[in-house]
């Protein structure tokens, strides 16, 4: 009698720790139109963009222009694309890598560093 006591007990805490409350928590939140657009209003033109669709597909191309309802993108084959906020899902930027001049400094830095190294240990 005692088991089934404590078992009774058990699951109406479980309940009403878990159960009794609203499930709102649980309903997946729909993407807010101002989170994107405020996103690519930070962007400059001429960046690198991905944009996925709700359909699934996705388009890459240049920014050209942000409207207040649409973006503007240029694809590589110079052909310009309007897509509606609307049917925005995600934006991905892309970066462009290290600046060359950048790389140049890494490699002769670690070029001096290693002779630097050689030069130690033979002394």
């Amino acid at each position: 009698m005692k088991r089934v006591l404590v078992v009774a007990a058990l699951a109406l805490l479980c309940w009403i720790g878990f159960g009794a409350h609203a499930a709102s928590w649980a309903v997946p939140k729909e993407p807010t139109q101002s989170a994107e657009s405020e996103k690519l209003r930070s962007l400059q033109p001429g960046t690198k963009l991905t944009v996925h669709l709700l359909d699934g597909s996705k388009i890459e191309g240049v920014l050209r222009e942000v409207r207040a309802d649409s973006v503007v993108l240029q694809q590589k084959h110079g052909k310009s694309t309007t897509v509606m906020l609307a049917d925005v899902k995600g934006l991905e930027t892309k970066s462009g890598g290290l600046h060359p001049v950048t790389r140049v400094l890494i490699i002769v830095g670690a070029t001096v560093g290693a002779l630097f190294v050689v030069a130690v240990a033979t002394c």
